[in-house]
């Protein structure tokens, strides 16, 4: 692995609700990811001394950090399937009793890649890419539940399982917290994010 390399191994917590989830590979997207990633960031560095006008591209907004970056998933093991319940607009999601829309899950992690030939910003891609997946979901109703992803490992290393108290670095505000065993039947959980919703 390069110096200029952060291989990070995401694992689907939740089934996102992919707008294009007929197609093969359909999964989280780069061009998804990185505007977000870079907003996070950025909201991180301020426009104080520690801001470094170097690290940008361009100049015109929005603005962008200069790293690039891949998302690479198993296909095959991607589940996808049509029922997406209550959680989506109320009977939206339904056209004469069959589901339209369709979620995928990836059972095995999904990988990111991350090239950066600056070290101070990859250095702070590394400290601030747990807390960005755990307050960040993908695809459509991500506000509901749909599309969450943790890290699992950053260049070969576990990441850190204490996710509460990564999140408490990151909002003043409350938040809600409900533990599940990991079973595998995400039903109960999005219904009772829409709950609290």
């Amino acid at each position: 692995m390069s110096d200029f390399t952060m291989k990070c191994e995401l694992q689907q917590q939740t089934p996102m609700i992919h707008f294009q989830h007929g197609e093969p590979g359909a999964c989280l997207r780069g061009s998804d990811i990185k505007p977000r990633l870079d907003r996070f960031l950025l909201e991180r560095l301020g426009n104080g001394a520690d801001f470094k006008q170097a690290w940008l591209i361009g100049d015109g907004e929005p603005r962008a950090l200069n790293y690039k970056l891949r998302v690479l998933a198993d296909e095959a093991s991607c589940e996808r399937s049509p029922a997406i319940g209550r959680s989506f607009f109320g009977n939206m999601g339904v056209k004469d009793g069959a589901a339209k829309r369709q979620t995928v899950f990836y059972k095995s992690p999904i990988r990111l890649e991350i090239i950066c030939f600056i070290p101070g910003l990859l250095r702070l891609l590394r400290e601030h890419m747990e807390g960005f997946f755990l307050l960040h979901n993908f695809g459509t109703r991500a506000s509901k539940g749909f599309g969450s992803f943790i890290v699992k490992s950053i260049n070969d290393q576990p990441a850190r399982a204490d996710f509460k108290s990564i999140i408490e670095g990151y909002r003043k505000t409350p938040f809600y917290a409900i533990e599940y065993p990991r079973t595998g039947d995400h039903r109960a959980q999005l219904d009772d994010i829409a709950g609290f919703y």
